[in-house]
């Protein structure tokens, strides 16, 4: 499993058609969508157990190396404002970042709302990372 998947949030549910067949009994349709989110698929619960091991052995949220996938999976539990105290814990004020924890930074803050401070991070990823540095 890459480190990829842990970046976005899981898609939201499909909404229902019209001509699709609905339960009348919503007792236990709600039963069966709280024990869907509960359960998680068999892909997550291999990463998750992988992330328990390796937490095991290193700091994950204090070690500048695994910041970034610490912070990636407060965000997939849905703790936005943890995956970003992760990241300020790692690159602490004045300290240089990485390209990718600029850009992590950016899409937490625009996760939480803050878009005026997504918009800041996004231009000091472009100011510091440019794409290709023109020829001399």
């Amino acid at each position: 499993v890459g480190v990829e998947a842990w970046g976005t949030p899981p898609p939201a549910t499909a909404p229902a058609r019209e001509g699709d067949q609905v339960q009348d009994d919503s007792d236990k349709a709600g039963d069966t969508e709280a024990k869907a989110e509960k359960a998680p698929s068999a892909q997550e619960d291999v990463v998750e157990a992988a992330f328990r091991e390796l937490r095991k052995w290193v700091d994950t949220a204090g070690n500048k190396k695994q910041a970034s996938l610490h912070a990636r999976r407060e965000r997939r539990s849905g703790r936005p404002a943890s995956a970003l105290r992760t990241l300020d814990k790692a690159w602490p004020e004045g300290e240089v970042k990485t390209a990718e924890a600029v850009r992590l930074r950016a899409e937490v803050l625009q996760e939480l709302g803050w878009s005026h401070w997504a918009r800041v991070e996004r231009s000091a990823l472009a100011r510091n990372f440019p794409p290709s540095y023109p020829l001399l």
